[in-house]
C-alpha cells in the first residue's frame, strides 16, 4: 500500500519542508511496534490501512508527490495500541473507532474532572509515563442493552494505581458489560521508548 494515497482522517495534515528527528515516517513507526521477527512490511500494511482508514492521524507530511506521512510519539503508541488490538482478532470497525476516540479525545467529563488535561488522552498518559508514573492501560468493553438491541463499544485509558479513568464516550446506563479487552500501556510505553532512544 502506497503513501502517496490521500489521507482518510477528518483533521488537516500541515507538509513539512525538512523532517523534525521527533517525527517518524510508517516504516519507523512499524519498525518500532514490531516484536522480534515480526514480518515488517505487513505491519506497515495494517497501519497504512489504520492511516486510510482515519484510525492514524498523522502529525505531518513531507512535502513533495512521494513525501512521507509523518507520525508524533501518541502516533506510534496508538499504532501500538491497533496493532496489539489486531493481535486478538479484533477488526469490528466499531470497536477500533471507539478505542482511537479514547486515545484522543476528551470528553467534557474528563476536562471536569482533571481541571485543564494534555492535548489528548494519549498524551496526557505519556507525559505522566515519562515522569514516572507506570501503571497506565486501556480498556475496551463490548455492552448489551439490557432490553434488546445491537452491542455497542466503549474504551477508555486507566490508571491501576490512581484506581480511575477516562470517561467514556457513549452512555452506559441501561447497558451491560459482556466482554473487557485489557491493553497494558506500561509494556507498550516501556518498549518505545527503548527503541526511539536507541533509534
Amino acid at each position: 500500500m502506497s503513501e502517496v494515497e490521500h489521507y482518510g482522517g477528518l483533521f488537516y495534515v500541515p507538509e513539512v519542508q525538512e523532517r523534525d528527528p521527533s517525527l517518524l515516517p510508517l516504516g519507523v513507526v512499524a519498525a518500532l511496534t514490531a516484536r522480534p521477527g515480526d514480518d515488517l512490511s505487513l505491519l506497515r500494511d495494517r497501519l497504512a490501512h489504520h492511516r486510510k482508514e482515519g484510525h492514524l492521524t498523522p502529525a505531518a507530511r513531507e512535502s513533495g508527490v512521494k513525501g512521507a506521512w509523518l507520525f508524533d510519539l501518541g502516533g506510534v503508541v496508538l499504532a501500538a495500541i491497533l496493532l496489539r488490538l489486531c493481535e486478538l482478532g479484533i477488526k469490528n470497525a466499531e470497536a477500533v473507532r471507539a478505542v482511537v476516540l479514547a486515545a484522543t479525545t476528551w470528553t467534557a467529563e474528563d476536562f471536569e474532572a482533571l481541571g485543564g488535561p494534555g492535548v489528548s488522552p494519549l498524551g496526557e498518559v505519556i507525559a505522566r509515563h515519562e515522569q514516572g508514573e507506570r501503571s497506565f492501560g486501556l480498556q475496551l468493553h463490548s455492552l448489551a442493552p439490557q432490553a434488546s438491541g445491537p452491542i455497542r463499544y466503549a474504551a477508555r485509558l486507566y490508571s491501576t494505581r490512581r484506581n480511575e479513568g477516562t470517561f467514556w464516550h457513549v452512555p452506559t446506563d441501561g447497558y451491560d458489560s459482556r466482554a473487557v479487552v485489557s491493553i497494558d500501556l506500561i509494556d507498550i510505553l516501556d518498549r518505545i521508548t527503548a527503541r526511539r532512544q536507541a533509534h
